[in-house]
Parts: C-alpha cells; sequence; structure tokens
C-alpha cells in the first residue's frame, strides 16, 4: 500500500520541516497552516512482513515555494560583502544604526534621525533633510535601517547560507518577505 505524505515550512522556520499524511497528493488534500512558505509531496510504501511494518523509501515531488524571491548565488555573495563592509564600517566609526538610502548606499542613523520604516522594512531609499539657513533639523530617513547587532547578525547568516549552498553545489536561494532564506535544490519552483 502507498501512503502520501506532505512536507511543509512555515515562515518562521522555513528549513524546519513539518511533515503530515495526507490521503492524495494535491494542495487541497493537505491543507496547509496560512504560514506556509513552501511544501513538497513524498510517496512511501508501506511493506510488511509477518506481524511487522515499516516504510519503505520516500519518493519526493519537487518544493513549490508560496512567496519569496529567488537569487542566485552570486548576487547574495555581493549582498554578503556589502554587508560585511557596511559591518566593518560600522565597527570603524562607531555607528550604532545604518540605514540604506537611495542607491543602495548606506549612512550612520543618528539618534535624533527619524527613521520611519524600522518596522515596516520595505522601501530600499531615503530622502533626507529639510535644513535652512537658521536651524538644522534632524534627516528624515525613509530606508531599511539595521542596528550594529542586526548587521553582525545578517553577516553571520549570509555566510552560512553561502558555505551551505557551495558546499551542496548548489546556485540559487529564495528570501522571504520576512527576511529568512533557504536554499532551492534542482526542480524546486517558486509560485
Amino acid at each position: 500500500m502507498i501512503k502520501h505524505f506532505v512536507e511543509y515550512y512555515l515562515l518562521d522556520d522555513p528549513n524546519a520541516p513539518k511533515f503530515k499524511e495526507v490521503e492524495k497528493q494535491s494542495i487541497e488534500s493537505a491543507n496547509l497552516p496560512n504560514d506556509t512558505c513552501a511544501y513538497r509531496f513524498y510517496n512511501q510504501n508501506e511493506i510488511t512482513i509477518g506481524e511487522k511494518s515499516f516504510l519503505g523509501a520516500k519518493k519526493y515531488t519537487p518544493t513549490t515555494f508560496l512567496c519569496g524571491k529567488k537569487h542566485s548565488l552570486e548576487e547574495i555573495k555581493k549582498s554578503f560583502n556589502e554587508l560585511s563592509s557596511l559591518f566593518s564600517e560600522m565597527e570603524e566609526n562607531n555607528w550604532n544604526r545604518a540605514v540604506r538610502v537611495k542607491y543602495n548606499n548606506w549612512q550612520e542613523l543618528e539618534e535624533t534621525d527619524y527613521d520611519f520604516i524600522s518596522i515596516i522594512r520595505a522601501i530600499p531609499y531615503a530622502y533626507i533633510g529639510d535644513y535652512s539657513t537658521d536651524i538644522t533639523t534632524p534627516s528624515r530617513c525613509l530606508g531599511i535601517s539595521y542596528t550594529f547587532d542586526e548587521v553582525k547578525e545578517l553577516v553571520k547568516e549570509y555566510n552560512r547560507l553561502i558555505t551551505l549552498m557551495e558546499d551542496k553545489g548548489l546556485s540559487n536561494a529564495v528570501r522571504f518577505p520576512n527576511g529568512k532564506w533557504r536554499h532551492l535544490e534542482e526542480g524546486d519552483k517558486i509560485n
């Protein structure tokens, strides 16, 4: 007898699979949670010998990613190099926070500057300004801002991802809207 299963991943931890048995290999029968970011099905033969039953080898379908953006290893290395440089610059200049501004440049975000999107982290540019001749007002930054510790963690995360991909000979990964990464294997697809 063939048994069907779904292996699925949640956005909170896209590298920790969850499993459940399903009636058939269809997304409808899988009834996956709303925060599922990827899934794949597999079959196993149930083998009975005497009174004992066990499952045979797993036969997987390709993984389907429901969200996220595909990035090549070269793009990831470029981002890693950029973050490594930013980390060094922040460390050398004692910056506590930095913001990515227009044209992908980085600037120190001082405590008096406004950071409108630290929660949103979506708009990839900034505008700096309103200066008058008499009074200098704080900068208003519409960009992705990072603390020193966040940059340090991002550098580690990129480094682990690059190492994993190079060790496995993989050329692509997917980045989810919440900033988490997962490698892509041959045949995986993004909806």
